[in-house]
């Protein structure tokens, strides 16, 4: 589980070190870099977040969000009319 969820952050965590060494590389001092992301992650990100989870409502598992627009399933009745246009036409004369 652990391997998993650092694989699913790795890609994020390679872009961040990335950009600071190359912004770090520019000249940019490191206090600077420090503030930048106590501001990105205290005054936007966060409340962002929160602001987000207050209007979706109530949290979700990860079934519920795939099951949506996937569709009902089906009963035999409604599977009944394309089933009829197969048969014989005697058939749907005999059942009215």
């Amino acid at each position: 589980m652990r391997h998993a969820a650092l694989a699913r952050w790795a890609p994020l965590l390679a872009t961040l070190v990335f950009v600071a060494a190359l912004l770090l590389r520019a000249g940019t001092a490191p206090l600077d870099l420090i503030r930048y992301a106590l501001y990105a992650g205290l005054a936007v990100i966060l409340p962002g977040t929160l602001l987000y989870r207050l209007l979706r409502g109530r949290a979700q598992h990860r079934e519920e969000r795939g099951g949506r627009g996937s569709g009902e399933k089906t009963t035999h009745d409604e599977q009944a009319p394309s089933f009829r246009l197969a048969q014989p036409l005697s058939y749907h004369e005999s059942r009215g």
